[in-house]
C-alpha cells in the first residue's frame, strides 16, 4: 500500500471512494481515496495477492527485538495536545535511545480504528506504521520539522497479536530530503517494511 497525503486530513466526519483498477486472479490493485467534503485529502494504490500454499523455506532472521513486556513504557514528547495518536497508542521503547538514530519501538491500539469494529491485523500495522519517521527523529524539534508526504507499507505476511513492532531509522540531507526506513514486527518476528519521504525544514 502507497498513500500520498495531499493535505492536511482534518479531524472530522470523513467519506472513501474504492475504485478498482485491476481485477486478476492473483493480484489485485485498487485505488482509494480519501474525502473531506468531497475533496480528496489522501490518494493510495493497494495492491492485494492472493495466498498460495507453497513449500519454500525463509531464511532465519538474525536480529530479534527485546519482547514488548519487556521494553519500557514510551510515550512521543512533540505532541502538544493532552489526548490524541499518542495517547490511543500503548508504546514501549524496544532499542536504543529516543532521538539518536536506530530506536524500536513496539505500539498497540488502545481502542478500536472504528468505533465497534474489529481492527484487522493489517489495519493495526497501518494505524503504526506512519509513526516510522517519528521513531527515529534524530533532529531537533524545536528548530526543525521532518513531514513525511508519503508512506509504502509492504507485507510479506499477516501480523500476529496486537503489538506492532517499528525498528526505524531516519536519514536527512542538506538538500531538505529525507527517508525513514522502517522493519515491522511482531512478537514471532518481521512482517515487512516501510518507507517514507521526508521534507526537512528549518522552523520560523
Amino acid at each position: 500500500m502507497t498513500v500520498d497525503f495531499l493535505r492536511p486530513v482534518p479531524i472530522d466526519r470523513l467519506g472513501v471512494r474504492l475504485e478498482t483498477l485491476r481485477a486478476g486472479t492473483k493480484v489485485q490493485r485498487l485505488i482509494g481515496t480519501l474525502l473531506h467534503d468531497d475533496t480528496a485529502v489522501a490518494h493510495a494504490v493497494l495492491t492485494l495477492v492472493r495466498p498460495t500454499g507453497v513449500a519454500v523455506p525463509s531464511p532465519p532472521s538474525a536480529a530479534t527485538l527485546l519482547p514488548p513486556d519487556l521494553s519500557r513504557p514510551f510515550q512521543f514528547p512533540f505532541f502538544r495536545e493532552p489526548l490524541g495518536y499518542h495517547t490511543a497508542m500503548e508504546s514501549r521503547l524496544a532499542l536504543g535511545h529516543f532521538g539518536r538514530g536506530r530506536v524500536a519501538i513496539w505500539m498497540r491500539q488502545q481502542f478500536p480504528l472504528v468505533a465497534d469494529a474489529i481492527t484487522s491485523p493489517t489495519e493495526r500495522v497501518l494505524v503504526a506504521a506512519d509513526s516510522g519517521s517519528g521513531v527515529s527523529a534524530g533532529i531537533e524539534h524545536a528548530s526543525h520539522t521532518a513531514i513525511n508526504f508519503d508512506l509504502t507499507v509492504a507485507l510479506h505476511r499477516p501480523l500476529e497479536g496486537e503489538w506492532v513492532g517499528l525498528d526505524s531509522i531516519s536519514t536527512y540531507e542538506p538538500a531538505g530530503l529525507g527517508l525513514a526506513d522502517t522493519r515491522i514486527w511482531d512478537v514471532r518476528g518481521p512482517v515487512g517494511r516501510a518507507l517514507q519521504g521526508l521534507v526537512i525544514e528549518r522552523r520560523s
